[in-house]
């Protein structure tokens, strides 16, 4: 019953997340495929950078995902507490897609943004969508949805510390996951930054306009014609 609650909470959070990424595609035209406005004031520009980093700051789902794996490994190499592997790994799995999808979600709506508020209110919205698990989980704890939930979210579980054939496994598993959180910073934010070179330049900006007359009939119209350079052009009236 914990499990299935907690798969049911995981794909609620998958699924905001999905229609968040789903509607800022939808922003996309052709030759602007990111939807980003022609140009921003310099104010929401610090903005987007201060929200890209607040987001990553924030953003737990992925580093604590590889980490409770490399703990579940480490149980089995030192033959420590026998856990159930495969919740553990699929739940995993599932916290770092919720993280991916996050990061995906604040890329998207930030770079789209043209006000500084609007940023920092997506930001949180965002993050109050990935951390739905946590909420659940508390209101688990205080018998909200019933005993067994509130048994089972009180209890306690814990590793084992590393041992003497798990320490360098467990040494690479920390510079593997403080390694994989630097990266989501640095591509993040290298990607705002080569938009926002191309934003400069004109980039995204109105290269042709499109008029679309109605169906509506002038009657006794006057219509003014340009000079005419050719005497076979020239009707009466017409010079």
């Amino acid at each position: 019953m914990p499990f299935v609650v907690g798969m049911i909470t995981v794909a609620g959070s998958l699924m905001c997340l999905s229609i968040t990424l789903m509607n800022e595609l939808d922003n996309r035209e052709d030759g602007n495929k990111y939807g980003l406005p022609a140009g921003v004031p310099k104010a929401v520009r610090i903005a987007q950078f201060l929200g890209i980093i607040i987001g990553v700051l924030m953003e737990e789902e992925v580093p604590l995902g590889l980490e409770i794996i490399g703990k579940c490994v480490e149980q089995h190499m030192s033959g420590g507490h026998d856990f159930n592997t495969s919740k553990i790994v699929c739940s995993c799995i599932l916290r770092v897609a919720v993280g991916y999808m996050f990061l995906a979600c604040l890329f998207l709506t930030v770079i789209q943004a043209d006000d500084v508020l609007e940023i920092f209110f997506d930001v949180l919205a965002l993050q109050f969508v990935e951390n739905i698990d946590d909420v659940v989980f508390a209101l688990c704890k205080r018998g909200f949805f019933g005993r067994k939930l509130r048994q089972a979210s009180n209890k306690e579980h814990a590793f084992d510390p590393p041992g003497r054939n798990t320490h360098r496994f467990s040494l690479w598993m920390t510079r593997f996951i403080r390694l994989v959180y630097c990266m989501n910073a640095a591509l993040m934010l290298s990607g705002i930054s080569i938009l926002m070179v191309d934003q400069d330049a004109g980039k995204y900006r109105c290269k042709s306009k499109s008029i679309a007359f109605g169906d509506e009939v002038w009657e006794e119209a006057w219509v003014k014609l340009g000079p005419c350079n050719i005497d076979s052009d020239c009707g009466d009236g017409q010079q």
